[in-house]
């Protein structure tokens, strides 16, 4: 299973972080870990132009992205934390979508 972990501050989104895989099928058939991958990979690269540097790190089966109060970063988190939620209604069993504060 894919877990995301979504950490809030005051209503903002501050990092995002992804571990595991989904199961869902064999290793480059797996389209829940396709789509999952897909849009982290989005975030991340999205956030990273907007900060004109790198952000977090993205390895195998785990990502780790902080996000910054910038209103197009949050804009671009809050549409990733929702493409999640959606997936994650599709295929509960395989990605599941945590929400803590810090």
């Amino acid at each position: 299973m894919i877990k995301v972990l979504i950490t809030k501050s005051h209503d903002q989104i501050t990092k995002v972080q992804a571990k595991g895989h989904s199961g869902y099928a064999p290793a480059g058939e797996d389209i829940v870990c396709a789509g999952v991958s897909a849009l982290l990979q989005a975030l991340k690269l999205g956030l990273e132009e907007l900060a004109g540097h790198e952000l977090g790190s993205i390895e195998d089966g785990f990502l780790a992205c902080p996000v910054g109060p910038e209103p197009k970063a949050q804009f671009l988190a809050q549409v990733i934390e929702l493409s999640l939620s959606e997936l994650a209604k599709t295929y509960p069993k395989y990605l599941q979508i945590e929400r803590g504060r810090g």
